[in-house]
C-alpha cells in the first residue's frame, strides 16, 4: 500500500479549533487593553481640564475683593483687580467664562476641552477665615462625572 502524506479531517478540524481559540483569546485580550487605554486616556484629559481651569481660577481669586454671597456663602460675584466690579464665573455651553460689567471672557482656550469635556457644574464658595485671609472653596464637576474641589487663599478679605 502506497503511503499518504498529509493531515486526516479530523487533524485538520483540531488545529482549526486551536487556532480559533488562540484568536478569540488575543481578540479579547486587545479589547481589554483597548478599554484600559481609552478609561486612562480619558482621565488623563479630565484631570488636565480642571487642573488649568484651577490654576486661572486660583489666580483670579486670589486678589480678589468685595464678594457678594448668597445666604450659603456661594460667591455670586468679586470685584476683579483685571476685569473690574460685578466680576462672575459662568458656565457657557460647557466652557467656564468669566464675565465683568462690559464683557465675557473664556477662562481657558477652546481646545483646552478635549475629547467631548465639558465643566457641568461650577461652585465658588466662601469658606473659613485664617490669619493671612479668607479660604474660598472652588468646586468643578465635569460631564464625564469627574470632580475636583479645592480651596485658594483670598489676601485682600
Amino acid at each position: 500500500m502506497k503511503k499518504q502524506n498529509g493531515f486526516t479531517f479530523i487533524e485538520m478540524l483540531a488545529a482549526m479549533l486551536i487556532l480559533g481559540f488562540l484568536i478569540l483569546l488575543v481578540r479579547s485580550g486587545t479589547n481589554a487593553a483597548m478599554k484600559t487605554y481609552d478609561e486612562s486616556i480619558s482621565y488623563s484629559e479630565s484631570n488636565t481640564l480642571c487642573s488649568t481651569l484651577i490654576f486661572s481660577i486660583e489666580n483670579e481669586l486670589r486678589y480678589a475683593s468685595s464678594f457678594n454671597t448668597d445666604a450659603d456663602g456661594v460667591i455670586n460675584s468679586f470685584t476683579s483687580a483685571d476685569y473690574g466690579m460685578d466680576t462672575s464665573f459662568k458656565v457657557d455651553n460647557g466652557k467656564l467664562k468669566i464675565s465683568s460689567s462690559t464683557n465675557t471672557f473664556p477662562v481657558v482656550g477652546g481646545k483646552t476641552y478635549t475629547d467631548g469635556l465639558e465643566v457641568y457644574k461650577f461652585q465658588i464658595k466662601k469658606g473659613g477665615k485664617v490669619p493671612a485671609g479668607q479660604m474660598i472653596e472652588i468646586n468643578i464637576t465635569l460631564n464625564n462625572g469627574t470632580s475636583v474641589s479645592t480651596e485658594v487663599l483670598n489676601l485682600n478679605s
